[in-house]
């Protein structure tokens, strides 16, 4: 019995001497090709590494007053000249009718421009930055109660989206620290509500960024959501028409406006 075990450990013994002989013939080419996978990876993850340390953008949102100081404007004038402050994308909406708020004095002459800067907190330089942002602007969808339509009373007042706009910001370069603000639309109470919701950032050929299917619908990445001031600070049910820009109201400025001009036009 011993005398068999023996022999079968012999065999094992022998087969495995084959089986190691075998890869020691080809120890030479693996370890080449280990070698070469080892070299690829350290490159790929350094120039992972490179790129994640060129750039760390920060993008936050900031408004300004359109009717400035003069100090001020002497500043703002500045930034424009020196490209710090980019008024190339700035775009201009007006809204009139049912859904969009009354025009209010206060408002329509106290104009904010609503913007985004974009800062490089990195050490090293950053290049072909692509920033797509998207715009999307509400009214108020109005319900009247259907047994008074004579008197046009309120059931309810939705926000209902009205437009939506993309912007596409590109920065071929950016330094060490260096920051650049680029103005994206005003408002002056003609809107119920605005939302700027980020979709992608791009830079260094490496997405840092970019909106998921899931999070678009359900959890979009807003950095700034505007309201009207009279959604948080409603004086009276007056205050709340001119928000929800009811029929009647508008109905009224109308009739205001073409009383207004008419003298002049008869004149003419």
């Amino acid at each position: 019995m011993n005398v068999v075990l023996g022999a079968v450990g012999a065999k094992e013994a022998t087969a495995m001497d084959k089986f190691v002989d075998f890869f020691d013939k080809f120890d030479p080419v693996t370890t080449a090709f280990l070698a070469l996978f080892n070299l690829i990876l350290v490159f790929i993850v350094f120039r992972f590494t490179r790129k994640m340390s060129q750039s760390k953008l920060s993008i936050s949102p900031e408004s300004r007053n359109l009717f400035l100081a003069e100090d001020d404007f002497e500043k703002l004038n500045e930034e424009v000249e020196n490209k710090i402050r980019i008024p190339h994308y700035a775009k201009h909406f007006e809204f009139e009718g049912e859904g969009f708020p009354i025009p209010i004095f206060d408002l329509v002459y106290n104009p904010q421009m609503i913007s985004i800067r974009v800062k490089n907190r990195g050490d090293l330089p950053s290049t072909n930055i692509n920033i797509v942002l998207k715009l999307k602007i509400y009214k108020s969808k109005i319900t009247y109660d259907n047994q008074e339509l004579e008197f046009l009373d309120v059931i309810d007042a939705k926000r209902e989206l009205q437009i939506t706009e993309k912007y596409h910001i590109k920065i071929p370069y950016m330094g060490a620290d260096e920051e650049r603000v680029y103005e994206l639309f005003d408002v002056h109470g003609q809107i119920r509500e605005a939302e700027l919701i980020l979709e992608k950032i791009k830079a260094n050929g490496h997405t840092y960024y970019k909106q998921g299917l899931i999070t678009r619908w359900f959890r979009p990445t807003i950095i700034n959501h505007y309201e009207h001031p009279y959604i948080n600070h409603l004086g009276d049910n007056n205050d709340y028409m001119k928000l929800i820009g009811h029929k009647e109201l508008w109905k009224e400025k109308n009739e205001e406006e073409a009383e207004y001009r008419s003298p002049f036009s008869s004149e003419e």
